[in-house]
């Protein structure tokens, strides 16, 4: 099975992943609140679980490498 994810709600997965709130979120994605909640749950259905640390370990498992962006 595929999951189709794009780069804003890897973003998103990985800050709920961190502990970032929904407001947190999207303060710093300067969007709206709506638009971050509305985000996760698209892909938590999507990949059929129920949390953004699950959605992130159904990616790895299916072979999506999750690297640490580091800015210099």
């Amino acid at each position: 099975m595929k999951i189709a994810i794009s780069s804003k709600e890897l973003e998103i997965l990985r800050k709920s992943a961190e502990g970032f709130s929904v407001q947190e979120i999207a303060e710093d994605m300067h969007v709206s609140q709506q638009v971050i909640a509305k985000s996760q749950k698209e892909v938590l259905t999507r990949a059929g679980v129920s949390s953004s640390i699950n959605a992130l370990q159904a990616l790895a498992r299916r072979g999506f490498v999750l690297t640490e962006e580091r800015v210099r």
